[in-house]
């Protein structure tokens, strides 16, 4: 089967980042308890999911969290607990690759904008992605459809010349429904993994 792909979008957390060595060490502290912070997380993803399309600001949130929990730590210092992000320098590799023959190359991600701004400047992805579409300011999350039709109206190409990749089913299926080619990534297959999900489109020689 032949494909005529002009973008590739990546999802960030699972694909392109993951989160650094020691933290969960760190949210445990957050916590104040010596346990698996599950119930932690799970209080600070529901305090931050209306950020992910724009709605609140995520300090004010995360204050509340660490107050219910009577945490020691303060806003400033969750906040960097947040932002211990390890980028996964063979997909970034992989992506400037791409960009070097033509492909255009796109972050497509779910994230609040205080994490998107870190992720913009401090990691300087807007230097290594033409587009980065993060849901903050979108509107939309995934694996909402709206989500990929406000990406595809930004683009302003067919959905049938677009490759997205995530590590989420969920989301890669959104995709499909919407027509883009998506595929899912599991992140230990590592480089030689992302080199193969690429040539099933002739973007790379597999």
């Amino acid at each position: 089967m032949s494909f005529e792909i002009t973008t590739v979008l990546f999802d960030a957390d699972g694909v392109v980042q993951t989160t650094s060595p020691g933290w969960l060490e760190a949210v445990a502290s957050l916590s104040g308890r010596t346990e698996a912070p599950d119930a932690f997380l799970a209080d600070v993803f529901a305090a931050e999911k209306p950020t992910l399309t724009g709605d609140g600001e995520f300090r004010p949130a995360l204050a509340d969290v660490l107050a219910r929990w009577r945490s020691p730590a303060s806003v400033d210092e969750a906040v960097q607990v947040w932002q211990m992000i390890e980028p996964q320098a063979a997909v970034l590799e992989l992506a400037d690759a791409l960009r070097g023959t033509g492909i255009r190359v796109g972050l497509a991600t779910n994230q609040q904008p205080e994490r998107a701004t870190f992720m913009t400047h401090s990691l300087g992805y807007q230097e290594r992605f033409d587009d980065l579409f993060f849901s903050c300011e979108l509107g939309y999350a995934k694996p909402d459809g709206a989500y990929f039709a406000a990406v595809l109206e930004r683009l302003q190409q067919p959905a049938r010349k677009v490759l997205f990749v995530d590590d989420n089913l969920s989301n890669v299926e959104a995709a499909r429904a919407e027509g883009l080619h998506a595929r899912v990534y599991e992140l230990e297959t590592g480089r030689a993994g992302m080199i193969a999900l690429l040539a099933e489109f002739g973007l790379t020689d597999g």
